[in-house]
Formats: structure tokens, sequence, C-alpha cells
């Protein structure tokens, strides 16, 4: 799941807000803290992590903070069965 892209996944969550640290389990990047009040929109899930970055992206990078209409350059999707 590390690569040049990060991966939208099936799982939602509420807008994250914030980032934290795994607790010295992993230096991975994960911001699933302090769920947004004012959004209409879920979080949609991505992981493993981008070629932006850098060290931070692993097996264990998630990110709920970008609604499920995002575009960028750097999010992806896996086509397989």
């Amino acid at each position: 799941m590390v690569g040049n892209l990060d991966e939208w996944v099936a799982e939602w969550v509420p807008l994250s807000t914030a980032c934290a640290t795994w607790g010295g389990l992993s230096d991975d990047l994960m911001c699933l803290f302090g769920a947004s009040t004012s959004s209409v929109s879920p979080g949609a899930l991505l992981r493993g992590g981008d070629f932006r970055s850098h060290t931070a992206a692993g097996p264990l990078a998630v990110v709920g903070s970008g609604g499920p209409f995002n575009s960028r350059a750097f999010i992806g999707f896996r086509c397989a069965r």
C-alpha cells in the first residue's frame, strides 16, 4: 500500500481535523483526530502515503481529513478483485 499515491479505501470516518502520532509505534502519518462539527460530508480514508509524505508514508499511514469529492494528482485507488 505504499507508493506514489495515497490510496482511497472503502472506509469512512467523521471528517478529521487534526493529526497525531502513533505513540512510538510508528513514524507513519496518522490524521484521525478531532471530528469536524461543521462538515456535512464524511472523511474518506486515504492509506499508504504518497510521494510528498517522504518518511511519513508507510503501511500504517492513514488520513481522514479529506472529503469524498476531493480530486488531487496524488490520490488513486487499486483496481483489483
